[in-house]
């Protein structure tokens, strides 16, 4: 859909739809092998609600903050992640993804992973995971 966007809206449609498009986000990045969670995830952009009637497609900026696995291939899970990410923001806005922010908030070795299933956890950022 590059090139194309949606008619203008009202504001609260473009914060709904950019709430929908960090939800989608989000699931499609913990979708991604080596990610262990998504500890947040939203979307922002330009030329929504009162710039609206401006001529050019509204931009998007999704940010993630995610528990990876750790290891070599880090920076090929943080790559894949954006993909996704950006893909599925696109899908549900029609609207291009400028940039796609990472945060890795906390790292597991796949060792003390397995030590914990069964039980919850706190990383750093404070989300809770139960595995």
């Amino acid at each position: 859909m590059t090139g194309e966007f949606p008619a203008a809206r009202p504001r609260a449609a473009w914060a709904a739809l950019r709430k929908r498009a960090a939800e989608a986000a989000r699931a499609e990045a913990a979708r991604v092998p080596g990610v262990v969670a998504v500890t947040e995830a939203a979307v922002k952009g330009r030329g929504f609600g009162r710039d609206s009637d401006v001529l050019e497609a509204p931009r998007l900026r999704a940010s993630l903050g995610v528990v990876l696995e750790y290891g070599p291939e880090m920076p090929d899970i943080i790559a894949e992640v954006r993909e996704c990410a950006a893909r599925a923001a696109e899908s549900v806005t029609g609207c291009p993804v400028a940039a796609v922010d990472v945060l890795v908030a906390d790292l597991y070795v796949r060792g003390e992973l397995q030590a914990e299933r069964g039980s919850s956890v706190r990383p750093a950022g404070g989300a809770r995971i139960d595995f």
